[in-house]
């Protein structure tokens, strides 16, 4: 197993493939064998948008899939189409199709990572629906009126009485640009003389500019609905008149939807990502088929809640006071929030330990008798 991860950097696949489900409602692992120095079994994560297939209801599997492999601008240039049992592999490398074919016993090597399937959309559908994509472009349509509105509106505006327009004119009798006059600090205002009595002297009236407070409640309103529509609170939307959870409680509170979504995700995901791990062993081991005895291997999901250090030991310790005998076992410490390699360090020091005790034991000297006779 640990091969195949580091060969395969299969974590980071099966998280690319696991964000491709989300964005286009299903992604596609496909496993292979590996060829010259390349691994000995090789797991790529497919989109959507480069693979789709045929899903068999009743064998809840793939007839076939279609993979493109290279592109030319918009021309295909490279695909491989697997079938029952047959791989079948197209390049065009210099304008001429060359095509190979090979043989196989692993069905259809390519599993669906499907986000919420439902029996009238197998494929399951997308994070992105529409109406994230109409709230999110209303959004932007707000921003570009937030920003006309501190462009043109923020300005306070002026009115000018009692003057002649050469306030706005350069020397030469041009009148200036709109941006020298709304940025002018200091003006001379010349009176006008035939103006009426009342206004013979230069006055300036100023309007206060407008308040941005619209936009930003359009903001927050849109804000608030794109939370709804992902499942997320709205403090991870954060504009006004919102704030943080201020305890674990509270913040698991705001999440529990969206923790929904974690668990039903992970468990669509658990079964296609199984199948592909033990296919990819099975190929690794030269193996005909997958052996019986690894339909006990699953993947370890972590808790979508999160959890720090203390509280995971608290938990764990907890649970531990009920059934003291599992603390010294792997799972036990595993509880208590240890990584996976302070687990083994432990695991292999315990071992130590016991085997020295078994050795003291065996080698002990036998107690000599008082009267001197070692016999």
């Amino acid at each position: 197993m640990q091969e195949l991860e580091d060969s395969n950097f299969l974590l980071s696949e099966l998280s690319q493939g696991r964000t491709d489900s989300l964005i286009h409602g299903t992604s596609f692992l496909i496993t292979t064998r590996g060829l010259g120095d390349e691994p000995k079994a090789l797991v790529h994560a497919k989109d959507a948008r480069n693979a789709t297939g045929e899903w068999n209801v009743r064998k809840r599997r793939l007839d076939n899939l279609l993979s493109i492999t290279s592109r030319d601008d918009d021309k295909i240039t490279g695909f491989v189409l697997y079938l029952d049992g047959v791989t079948i592999t197209a390049d065009r490398p210099s304008g001429v199709w060359e095509v190979s074919r090979s043989e196989h016993p692993w069905h259809v090597p390519a599993e669906p990572l499907i986000y919420k399937p439902r029996s009238s959309r197998r494929f399951g559908r997308s994070r992105i629906t529409r109406a994230v994509m109409s709230h999110q472009m209303s959004a932007l349509r707000a921003l570009v009126r937030l920003e006309a509105h501190m462009d043109i509106y923020a300005i306070a505006k002026l009115v000018l009485l009692g003057a002649n327009e050469s306030v706005f004119k350069n020397a030469d009798g041009s009148y200036k640009d709109s941006w020298q006059v709304v940025m002018g600090r200091v003006f001379g205002l010349p009176d006008d003389e035939d103006a009426h009595e009342s206004l013979a002297r230069a006055d300036v009236k100023q309007l206060s500019a407008q308040s941005p407070e619209p936009h930003l409640a359009d903001l927050n309103a849109l804000a608030k609905l794109m939370a709804r529509e992902t499942d997320l609170p709205d403090s991870d939307f954060a504009l006004t008149d919102m704030s943080n959870p201020t305890s674990a409680d509270a913040y698991n509170a705001s999440r529990e939807n969206l923790i929904a979504e974690a668990e039903g995700a992970s468990e669509d995901w658990s079964v296609p990502i199984r199948r592909t791990v033990t296919r990819a062993l099975a190929i690794q081991n030269d193996l005909e088929e997958v052996p019986a005895s690894w339909r006990g291997i699953q993947p370890a999901w972590r808790s979508p809640i999160y959890l720090s250090k203390s509280q995971q030991a608290d938990a764990g310790a907890k649970q531990l006071s009920l059934v003291p005998w599992l603390a010294e076992t792997p799972v036990g410490l595993k509880m208590l929030g240890l990584s996976q390699q302070d687990i083994d360090l432990a695991m292999a020091e315990k071992r130590k330990q016991a085997g020295r005790a078994l050795v003291a034991s065996i080698v002990k000297p036998a107690e000599v008798p008082a009267d001197g006779d070692s016999e």
